[in-house]
Protein backbone atom coordinates (compact mmCIF):
# COMPACT_ATOMS: atom_id res chain seq x y z
CA UNK A 1 0.00 0.00 0.00
CA UNK A 2 2.44 2.15 0.61
CA UNK A 3 4.65 1.25 -1.80
CA UNK A 4 1.89 2.44 -4.53
CA UNK A 5 1.15 5.63 -2.62
CA UNK A 6 5.18 6.13 -3.03
CA UNK A 7 5.28 5.16 -6.21
CA UNK A 8 1.92 7.95 -7.66
CA UNK A 9 4.26 10.63 -5.33
CA UNK A 10 6.96 10.14 -6.81
CA UNK A 11 5.91 10.08 -10.37
CA UNK A 12 3.86 13.66 -9.88
CA UNK A 13 6.56 14.81 -8.13
CA UNK A 14 9.46 14.18 -10.66
CA UNK A 15 7.16 14.72 -13.50
CA UNK A 16 6.02 18.27 -12.08
CA UNK A 17 9.30 18.96 -11.39
CA UNK A 18 11.19 18.11 -14.69
CA UNK A 19 8.20 20.00 -16.97
CA UNK A 20 8.37 23.44 -14.66
CA UNK A 21 12.03 23.20 -14.91
CA UNK A 22 12.83 26.02 -17.42
CA UNK A 23 16.18 27.51 -16.97
CA UNK A 24 16.99 25.47 -13.67
CA UNK A 25 19.86 23.31 -12.95
CA UNK A 26 19.91 19.57 -12.52
CA UNK A 27 21.60 19.64 -9.35
CA UNK A 28 18.27 22.26 -7.94
CA UNK A 29 15.71 20.11 -9.31
CA UNK A 30 16.89 16.86 -7.73
CA UNK A 31 17.35 18.69 -4.71
CA UNK A 32 13.81 20.53 -4.80
CA UNK A 33 12.39 16.28 -5.59
CA UNK A 34 14.07 15.32 -2.35
CA UNK A 35 12.66 18.37 -0.46
CA UNK A 36 9.34 17.00 -1.58
CA UNK A 37 9.57 13.35 -0.83
CA UNK A 38 10.92 13.79 3.08
CA UNK A 39 8.09 12.90 4.58
CA UNK A 40 7.49 9.38 2.30
CA UNK A 41 7.68 6.48 4.33
CA UNK A 42 10.90 4.32 3.02
CA UNK A 43 13.56 1.65 3.85
CA UNK A 44 17.19 1.88 4.13
CA UNK A 45 19.17 -0.22 2.07
CA UNK A 46 23.12 0.54 2.05
CA UNK A 47 22.59 3.95 2.73
CA UNK A 48 20.03 4.71 0.72
CA UNK A 49 16.49 5.42 0.57
CA UNK A 50 14.03 2.52 -1.04
CA UNK A 51 10.77 3.97 -1.76
CA UNK A 52 9.09 1.07 -3.50
CA UNK A 53 9.29 -2.17 -2.21
CA UNK A 54 7.98 -3.86 -5.27
CA UNK A 55 10.94 -2.40 -7.46
CA UNK A 56 14.76 -3.08 -6.99
CA UNK A 57 16.91 -1.30 -6.01
CA UNK A 58 18.98 0.24 -9.19
CA UNK A 59 15.07 1.07 -10.04
CA UNK A 60 14.77 2.78 -6.61
CA UNK A 61 17.80 4.41 -6.96
CA UNK A 62 16.93 6.02 -10.19
CA UNK A 63 13.69 7.54 -8.52
CA UNK A 64 15.48 8.96 -6.02
CA UNK A 65 18.73 9.89 -6.75
CA UNK A 66 19.22 9.77 -10.41
CA UNK A 67 15.35 10.42 -11.40
CA UNK A 68 16.81 12.78 -14.61
CA UNK A 69 17.13 8.83 -16.11
CA UNK A 70 13.24 8.43 -15.98
CA UNK A 71 12.79 9.99 -19.50
CA UNK A 72 15.22 7.33 -20.80
CA UNK A 73 14.92 3.81 -21.69
CA UNK A 74 14.45 1.50 -19.98
CA UNK A 75 12.45 3.53 -17.53
CA UNK A 76 10.38 6.05 -20.00
CA UNK A 77 6.98 3.44 -19.36
CA UNK A 78 7.55 3.29 -15.21
CA UNK A 79 4.36 5.84 -14.94
CA UNK A 80 1.91 3.67 -16.32
CA UNK A 81 3.37 0.08 -17.60
CA UNK A 82 5.37 -1.04 -14.99
CA UNK A 83 4.77 -4.19 -14.87
CA UNK A 84 8.37 -5.61 -16.46
CA UNK A 85 10.24 -3.62 -12.95
CA UNK A 86 7.95 -5.82 -10.81
CA UNK A 87 10.09 -7.78 -7.63
CA UNK A 88 8.71 -9.48 -4.80
CA UNK A 89 9.87 -7.50 -2.22
CA UNK A 90 10.29 -10.28 0.27
CA UNK A 91 12.63 -12.04 -2.12
CA UNK A 92 14.67 -9.13 -3.02
CA UNK A 93 14.94 -6.86 0.26
CA UNK A 94 14.25 -9.76 3.26
CA UNK A 95 13.80 -8.82 6.47
CA UNK A 96 15.36 -4.69 5.88
CA UNK A 97 11.65 -4.94 4.79
CA UNK A 98 9.91 -5.30 7.83
CA UNK A 99 12.81 -2.80 10.03
CA UNK A 100 11.48 -0.04 7.83
CA UNK A 101 8.66 2.50 8.17
CA UNK A 102 6.19 0.57 5.65
CA UNK A 103 5.24 -1.53 8.93
CA UNK A 104 4.39 -1.09 12.53
CA UNK A 105 6.79 -3.53 13.68
CA UNK A 106 9.29 -2.47 16.55
CA UNK A 107 12.81 -4.01 16.33
CA UNK A 108 13.46 -5.99 19.14
CA UNK A 109 16.30 -8.28 19.04
CA UNK A 110 18.14 -10.46 16.07
CA UNK A 111 20.00 -13.36 16.21
CA UNK A 112 22.39 -14.85 12.92
CA UNK A 113 19.17 -16.43 11.13
CA UNK A 114 16.18 -14.01 12.69
CA UNK A 115 14.88 -10.89 13.81
CA UNK A 116 12.29 -10.54 16.32
CA UNK A 117 9.76 -7.72 15.93
CA UNK A 118 6.94 -6.46 18.24
CA UNK A 119 3.68 -5.43 16.67
CA UNK A 120 1.81 -3.21 19.42
CA UNK A 121 -1.73 -3.87 17.35
CA UNK A 122 -1.33 -7.09 17.22
CA UNK A 123 0.03 -7.77 21.07
CA UNK A 124 2.82 -10.33 19.32
CA UNK A 125 6.66 -11.45 18.71
CA UNK A 126 7.31 -11.51 14.91
CA UNK A 127 10.28 -14.05 14.27
CA UNK A 128 11.52 -13.17 10.37
CA UNK A 129 14.31 -14.87 9.32
CA UNK A 130 16.87 -12.94 6.81
CA UNK A 131 15.06 -14.22 3.78
CA UNK A 132 12.11 -11.79 5.23
CA UNK A 133 10.00 -15.38 5.51
CA UNK A 134 7.69 -15.79 8.90
CA UNK A 135 9.41 -18.35 11.69
CA UNK A 136 7.59 -17.82 14.44
CA UNK A 137 4.56 -15.37 16.50
CA UNK A 138 4.37 -15.54 19.78
CA UNK A 139 0.77 -14.23 21.17
CA UNK A 140 0.55 -11.61 23.89
CA UNK A 141 -1.72 -11.03 26.56
CA UNK A 142 -4.32 -13.76 26.48
CA UNK A 143 -7.97 -13.90 27.00
CA UNK A 144 -7.61 -15.22 30.39
CA UNK A 145 -5.90 -11.50 31.34
CA UNK A 146 -8.43 -9.28 32.38
CA UNK A 147 -6.23 -6.22 33.01
CA UNK A 148 -3.03 -7.42 30.63
CA UNK A 149 0.14 -4.77 31.72
CA UNK A 150 1.51 -2.76 28.41
CA UNK A 151 3.58 -0.75 30.04
CA UNK A 152 7.10 -0.69 28.81
CA UNK A 153 6.07 -3.73 26.90
CA UNK A 154 9.12 -3.81 24.99
CA UNK A 155 11.70 -3.68 28.02
CA UNK A 156 9.44 -6.84 29.43
CA UNK A 157 9.88 -8.55 26.26
CA UNK A 158 14.27 -8.44 25.48
CA UNK A 159 15.05 -10.78 28.04
CA UNK A 160 11.83 -13.42 26.82
CA UNK A 161 13.40 -12.95 23.24
CA UNK A 162 16.79 -13.04 23.81
CA UNK A 163 16.26 -16.76 26.06
CA UNK A 164 13.98 -17.50 22.78
CA UNK A 165 17.46 -17.36 20.67
CA UNK A 166 19.32 -18.64 22.55
CA UNK A 167 17.29 -21.76 23.01
CA UNK A 168 16.79 -21.28 26.81
CA UNK A 169 13.50 -22.79 26.65
CA UNK A 170 12.49 -23.06 30.21
CA UNK A 171 13.99 -19.26 30.72
CA UNK A 172 11.22 -18.40 27.97
CA UNK A 173 8.51 -19.79 29.42
CA UNK A 174 8.93 -17.89 32.64
CA UNK A 175 9.91 -15.05 31.87
CA UNK A 176 6.44 -15.14 29.41
CA UNK A 177 4.67 -15.10 32.84
CA UNK A 178 6.99 -13.42 35.56
CA UNK A 179 7.18 -10.74 32.86
CA UNK A 180 3.05 -10.38 32.47
CA UNK A 181 2.91 -11.62 29.23
CA UNK A 182 0.41 -14.54 29.56
CA UNK A 183 -1.89 -15.38 32.14
CA UNK A 184 -0.77 -18.32 34.68
CA UNK A 185 -3.61 -20.16 33.48
CA UNK A 186 -1.67 -20.39 30.17
CA UNK A 187 2.01 -20.77 31.72
CA UNK A 188 0.82 -23.70 33.51
CA UNK A 189 -0.87 -25.14 30.32
CA UNK A 190 2.70 -24.27 28.69
CA UNK A 191 4.63 -25.92 31.27
CA UNK A 192 2.51 -29.49 31.50
CA UNK A 193 2.26 -29.81 27.75
CA UNK A 194 6.33 -29.51 27.86
CA UNK A 195 6.46 -31.25 30.87
CA UNK A 196 8.83 -28.02 32.70
CA UNK A 197 9.50 -27.26 35.95
CA UNK A 198 6.84 -25.05 37.75
CA UNK A 199 8.47 -22.01 39.30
Amino acid sequence: MYGIKNKDALDKIIEEEYLSSSERQISNIKAEIKERIIDLPYMKVNNYKVYIPFFNFNTNYVYAENNEEIINEPYTNLQDNYNAFLTDPFTTYGVSLFDSLFTKFVRIDECQSSVAFYHFDFNAIFIINRQGSLDNIIYLFDKNMKHPNHTNVIIRIRPLVRAYFEGRLNDFIYLLYKNELVSYSVFRKICSEKQLWHF
